[in-house]
Formats: structure tokens, sequence, C-alpha cells
């Protein structure tokens, strides 16, 4: 059985994607839509399609 337990929505301005985080070419951002900060907690971002393939 899936379930949702929360439903957070940002603001475009507030998330920084994968080219921005600095993450070097050794690091596979293909998942990565970026992170967000959600009060003093950071979200990871996925592509939900990319992820799942």
């Amino acid at each position: 059985m899936d379930s949702v337990s929360e439903v957070l929505t940002f603001k475009a301005a507030g998330i920084k994607g994968p080219s921005s985080l600095g993450l070097g070419a050794d690091i596979d951002t293909r998942c990565l839509l970026g992170l967000a900060k959600s009060g003093p907690q950071v979200k990871i971002l996925l592509d939900i399609d990319q992820t799942l393939r």
C-alpha cells in the first residue's frame, strides 16, 4: 500500500539545482532535481521518473 506522509511547496528561488551544488563530475546527478530548505531541514528533490528507470 502506498501513501503520502507529507506535501511541501517550495518557491523556485529557494531550490538549488544540481549544477550549483558543486558536487563535481564524479557524482551522478541525473536523478537529482535539487535541494531546498524547509525550516532547519534540507530536502532532497528527486526526479521520480529518472529514479525509477
